[in-house]
């Protein structure tokens, strides 16, 4: 078995606000929010494309705030999660300038980092490394940079709908700057290559969205394709019919099924005025920002 890396650490907090303000200092947004609701946890991304899950029903109790560092006793679990820092002193700057806190550091383990410790508010310890030596980074201890997705230059409704995902999910991506004189195809992600449009949708909602947007399991996979097999075939009345009752196509969540079958309006077209199931379902869909 080989594990290529980590998909995103899940942190237990008491207050969801808080806790969404306390991250956002430090970076991260919130990219998943209604889709993990029945689990009580919402997804947070930042520009490098680091995850976190907050688990937002921890229970408040009196005495020390972590039972796994704070308590004599040395129960087993996950004690932090550590981040890696292209500069310490500059984080450790801009940390006291937002008026977070050090609870230990900076300290160098081993010459080959150097590390400093924070707390949340509900007593989570997150830790920032700085890697030293340039040959750290040649032997891969550092995960490189995602490759930058790159969208065909032509002005199509695929590319619209692509672009609509990508944004949905936080991923950053450009779009070739003259598709007349270098062909290039529909999406280009490292080695991955798509011409046909559904194919490059499912390809970056798994790739960059997971279960939650391009779900494994038989009948959710069977629920979201039906729908995308159905794409080119929908109109208007037949979307404002299907949401009765319903957020969202497929599951009971937004999926890749939403965007391959959404139309290339905007929420507030004139078009719309006789749909508001189809408007309204069209405004969920905007990134989290937007909205």
């Amino acid at each position: 078995m080989l594990l290529r890396r980590y998909d995103h650490v899940g942190i237990r907090v008491t207050d969801r606000d808080r806790a969404v303000r306390f991250y956002g200092v430090l970076g991260f947004r919130v990219l998943f929010d209604e889709s993990l609701i029945e689990h009580s946890a919402l997804e947070l991304i930042n520009d490098s494309g680091v995850r976190l899950n907050l688990i937002y029903n921890g229970v408040r109790r009196e005495g020390p705030a972590n039972v796994l560092m704070d308590e004599p006793a040395k129960w087993p679990g996950l004690t932090h999660v550590a981040f890696i820092v292209d500069d310490m002193a500059a984080t450790v700057a801009e940390l006291a300038a937002r008026g977070v806190e050090l609870t230990e550091g900076p300290v160098l383990i081993d010459e080959r980092r150097l590390i400093c410790f924070i707390r949340d508010p509900d007593g989570n310890v997150v830790e920032f490394d700085e890697l030293r030596g340039t040959e750290l980074r040649d032997r891969g201890d550092v995960e490189p940079a995602p490759a930058q997705i790159v969208l065909g230059a032509q002005a199509s409704a695929q590319v619209q709908r692509l672009e609509r995902l990508l944004e949905r999910l936080a991923i950053p991506y450009r779009t070739m700057p003259d598709a007349s004189q270098l062909p290039a195809p529909l999406l280009a992600d490292g080695g991955a290559r798509f011409d046909e449009p559904l194919a490059a949708l499912l390809y970056v909602a798994r790739r960059y969205g997971g279960e939650p947007w391009a779900p494994a399991a038989p009948a959710a996979m069977a629920a979201v394709h039906a729908w995308v097999a159905r794409a080119d075939d929908l109109d208007l009345r037949a979307l404002e019919d299907a949401l009765a009752g319903r957020d969202w196509l497929a599951l009971e969540r937004p999926t890749v099924a939403d965007f391959a079958c959404a139309p290339l309006l905007p929420a507030d077209a004139p078009e719309l005025a006789d749909f508001p199931r189809v408007r309204a379902w069209l405004t969920r869909l905007r990134p989290a920002a937007a909205t």
